[in-house]
């Protein structure tokens, strides 16, 4: 994951949403049209949960500054 957009090759955008997520990755295939690419089913569930991962962290933060307000 490039998270900082510059490094070379294939890639794809999925919102940060959670239903975004597991909207992109419900057909596995659609993950390697998206990036033109064969990726084991083991290396899309790890990319899979990482989005996740980051969702979460985002929701979180944002009720965080929304308490603080």
């Amino acid at each position: 994951m490039d998270g900082t957009k510059k490094l070379g090759g294939r890639g794809a955008y999925v919102c940060r949403s959670e239903s975004c997520i597991h909207k992109a990755f419900k057909v596995p295939k659609r993950i390697n049209v998206s990036l033109r690419a064969q990726l084991t089913s083991s290396v899309i569930t790890q990319l899979e949960r990482t989005l996740l991962e980051g969702a979460r962290t985002s929701t979180n933060s944002t009720e965080k500054k929304e308490e603080l307000s």
